[in-house]
């Protein structure tokens, strides 16, 4: 799935994966499995405007949050940012920063 999509966007998900990888409970196809949900249930239009919108350790973030702590529970996303900031999910560490600039 992410293979289909332009270079800068398909390096974006790659990264948003490594992230899920090294951050988060995940093996590879774990990870890659969570990104290509999200990329087949939102337009391509919405896929390019989060990439430009969203760092890839914060979109790694929240599908951590949204698909697997919160998956179907109501009003997760009222304390998304309290639960970010709780855990230290709330800046990038170095690591992250460092893969992301060099594989970007």
């Amino acid at each position: 799935m992410i293979e289909s999509f332009e270079p800068e966007f398909r390096r974006h998900f790659e990264i948003v994966v490594w992230c899920l990888e090294h951050f988060f409970p995940y093996d590879h196809d774990s990870a890659l499995q969570i990104v290509e949900e999200f990329c087949d249930g939102y337009p391509e239009s919405y896929q390019t405007d989060i990439c430009l919108r969203e760092n890839p350790y914060d979109m790694a973030v929240k599908f951590y949050y949204y698909r697997t702590l919160m998956r179907g529970k109501s009003g997760a996303g009222l304390h998304f940012f309290a639960w970010r900031r709780e855990h230290g999910y709330d800046q990038i560490p170095e690591e992250a920063f460092r893969y992301w600039r060099e594989n970007s």
